[in-house]
This record gives C-alpha cells, sequence and structure tokens, in this order.
C-alpha cells in the first residue's frame, strides 16, 4: 500500500514517474542512474579535468569544468543520491549546463558512497575538496 497521495500518486503515474524507488537494492539505483547518464546529449563548454585531492581515507576524485570564457567565480557541487548512489560521471550534464549557463568553474566531487564507506567518510571528501579549492590548490 503507498503512502503516498492518490491525486499525487495518479499525477506521478499519468507522468511516468517511479513511484516505488524505495523498494530498489543500491545497485540497481546505482545501474539506473548511470544508465540514465549514458543517454543524453553532451553540452560543449570551455574543458573539464579529471583530479582528485587527498582526503582522510585516500584520494576523491574530483571533476572540474572551466568555462570557455573567464570564470565569475567557483561552485563546489556535491550531487544527490542520499549518499548512497550518484557520481561525477552521472551529474556530468548538470556541471557542464552549471558551467555554460553561470560561466563559473565547477568542481564536481566523487565522494565516498555507503554503505561501503560509513558515515562521516562523504562530508570528509567534500571538506577536502572544498578545502583545496578555497586554497586554490586546483587545476
Amino acid at each position: 500500500m503507498s503512502t503516498i497521495d492518490p491525486l499525487l500518486l495518479s499525477l506521478l503515474t499519468r507522468n511516468g514517474i517511479r513511484t516505488d524507488r524505495h523498494e530498489w537494492s543500491v545497485e540497481r539505483i546505482r545501474a539506473e542512474q548511470a544508465a540514465a547518464a549514458s543517454n543524453v546529449a553532451h553540452i560543449e563548454i570551455g574543458r573539464s579535468v579529471d583530479t582528485s585531492v587527498s582526503g582522510s581515507r585516500g584520494p576523491v576524485p574530483l571533476r572540474i569544468y572551466h568555462p570557455t570564457t573567464e570564470a565569475c567565480g567557483a561552485v563546489a557541487y556535491f550531487h544527490g543520491g542520499g549518499f548512497i548512489a550518484g557520481s561525477i560521471d552521472t551529474t556530468d550534464r548538470i556541471c557542464r549546463s552549471l558551467c555554460r549557463r553561470v560561466a563559473a568553474t565547477v568542481v564536481s566531487v566523487g565522494y565516498a558512497l555507503a554503505p561501503e564507506r560509513k558515515f562521516p567518510a562523504a562530508v570528509e571528501d567534500c571538506y577536502a575538496a572544498v578545502t583545496e579549492m578555497a586554497a586554490g590548490r586546483l587545476p
């Protein structure tokens, strides 16, 4: 039995929005996100650089997006996914779009995911990335 309001459930169903994702395994969620990300058009920007910073438990992957014009600032991007899913690959299009539309450098952080890495690993990874950004030590 669904706890979603019947009217809202009807609207979601009519628009093809899944309402059973809370029942999926972590592996299925990750696979669905990866498949969806692979089916999107590429957005052109100045350049992107894959690199990493040192975190408390090892390297933290970053993807840095640079606009075609001089950057007006920088944005740290932490993907969604409830700390169990999402990656710098699944949010590539969003970060490219943000970089292009805002003309800012975007730093996407590939923080550690649960359940493989427990709290506070993700927060520590994000902190390490922001610390390096603030110090101006990223390419």
